[in-house]
Order: C-alpha cells, then structure tokens, then sequence
C-alpha cells in the first residue's frame, strides 16, 4: 500500500504510526484537506521532519483526465506497478520505486523528457516536502472524495463516484 510508512507529516503534524493518522483524521476531517508527505523521513527534529532524511519510495506525476488515461495506458503496457489517487481534479500517479534523495531530482527529469516524448503534459515532482490528499478523504476545494484507483477508469463513472451529495 502507499503512504504506509512512517513516521510521515500530516498536515502541520508528525504521525508516527498508522494510529496516530487515525486519531488526526478522526480530528481534523471536514476541517481542512487531509494532506500527507509524499515520503516518510528518517529523522524529525522539533516535531518537524527533516527533510533531507525522506525515504525515497516513489515518483510522485500529476496530471489531468486525458493525460490521465495516455500515462496509465503506458505505464500498464510497460508493466510498471503505480497507484492512481484521484481528487476530483487531478490524477496523482505514484510510481514506487527505491532511489536515494541525490537521485530524485535526475530521475524526475528523466521522467519528465520521457512523458515530452510521449506527448504526455505532466508534472513530475521531486519535492521533499510533497504534500498529498489522502485516500479516502474530501477534497474541501471542490467536495469530492479523493478516490484510490486501480487502473483509469471512464470519466463520467469517477466523477459519479467521488460527488459527495450535499
């Protein structure tokens, strides 16, 4: 599963076990987006991650709904594993994948020219301090629920699915 290591920043806080993230979310749902690090971090100094210290696990791509089903198409026919997060706005593809933080940033950009090459509009982030919605939450900006996806599916049936009825 993603985002299942930790200790990893919630929103302003550290969670450092799968129950500290329950209680946060058991508190700050519906108050504000549930946003969480991208990557977990090996060290935290004054409540903080440090961020030079991020576990690198992933390859975090946003895209938009047509860019959305190309990159899925390519990514299956590579056989490459990813998760698909999907906020009502956007498509977050996570890409695991084992690197170190030096990296990071020449594996984005290699990514980067790959997606040009591919026609693909994306933007690859290599980020420390990466936020995301997380899974199974509402997006407050436009009240849909952020939906973990196997595989693109068509727009119409994750617009229905994500809607939250007011």
């Amino acid at each position: 599963m993603v985002l299942d290591t930790y200790p990893r920043q919630f929103r302003n806080r550290v969670a450092y076990s799968v129950e500290d993230l329950k209680e946060y979310l058991k508190k700050y749902l519906g108050m504000g987006n549930c946003t969480i690090s991208l990557y977990s971090f090996r060290e935290i100094r004054d409540k903080k991650p440090v961020y030079s210290t991020a576990i690198i696990d992933s390859l975090l791509v946003e895209v938009d709904y047509d860019n959305g089903v190309k990159l899925d198409y390519v990514l299956e026919g590579d056989k490459t594993p990813h998760i698909i997060l999907f906020d009502g706005e956007v498509y977050n593809f996570i890409i695991p994948f084992k690197k170190t933080v030096e990296d990071l940033n020449r594996v984005a950009i290699d990514f980067k020219r790959e997606l040009e090459e591919k026609r693909i509009d994306g933007r690859v982030n290599a980020y420390l301090n990466k936020m995301v919605l997380y899974p199974n939450t509402l997006n407050l900006k436009n009240n849909k629920l952020v939906l973990i996806l196997k595989k693109m599916e068509d727009k119409e049936k994750i617009e229905k699915e994500s809607s939250i009825s007011p």
